[in-house]
This record gives C-alpha cells, structure tokens and sequence, in this order.
C-alpha cells in the first residue's frame, strides 16, 4: 500500500484506465457469448439469461465509452456518475452483479470486477 503512495497520480489514473478498458472489454465478450449460448439453447429462465446478458454487453460498452474517451460532453450528461469514484465504483459492483447469471465465465467477471470496484 506504501508503494502506491510514491506513485504519480497520472500512473496510477492510466493504470487504472486500462484496467477498466480490459475489464470492459472482458465483460462485453462475457454477456455476447452469455446471450447466444441463451439464445441458440433455450432452457426455462433463457429469456431472462438473454436480457441480463445483454445488460452485461451494454454496461460493459458504456464503460468502454467512458475509458476511450467516446463522447464523453454526452457521456457526462447522461452518465455523470462515471466521473465520480463513488458513481464509478457502484456502477462496477453493479456490472459484477450482473455477471453472476452469465455462467463460468461470468463468475470470473463478477470476481474480477468486484476487485476492479474495490481498487477504484
């Protein structure tokens, strides 16, 4: 914990960006493969394993948006709570929730993300 202490405020914000790029990235590759794997094999709760997944892909976009920089005068005032720590960080707890219903992989999302969240 000492060593982050000695760390430039710039390395760790672009340590932090690219953690949360792979993150996303990682969590939008979860919930497509969530939703087809729903879709092309349809069990009782696919459609609701479908929708979630498909929150997983959007949530996981938008926070991809928010890394990138894409949009981002739009992105404040339709997701201002991205530009917070406290905004940010629900927002990743939220992402890892939803990542429980997305299979194994999802459940290395949610770990990984609720970690993501805690750092942040």
């Amino acid at each position: 914990a000492n060593c982050l202490h000695r760390q430039p405020i710039r390395r760790i914000a672009t340590i932090s960006r690219f953690l949360n790029t792979i993150n996303a990235l990682f969590l939008i590759v979860v919930g497509a493969i969530s939703f087809l794997g729903a879709v092309l094999h349809p069990l009782d709760g696919a459609f609701e394993a479908a929708l979630l997944s498909l929150y997983t892909v959007g949530f996981g976009g938008i926070l991809l948006r928010y890394e990138l920089r894409i949009g981002a005068e739009a992105l404040q005032r339709d997701c201002g709570f991205l530009f917070t720590f406290g905004g940010r960080s629900a927002f990743l707890i939220l992402m890892a929730n939803l990542c429980w219903t997305c299979g194994i992989m999802g459940f290395v999302g949610a770990v990984v993300t609720n970690i993501n969240a805690a750092l942040n």
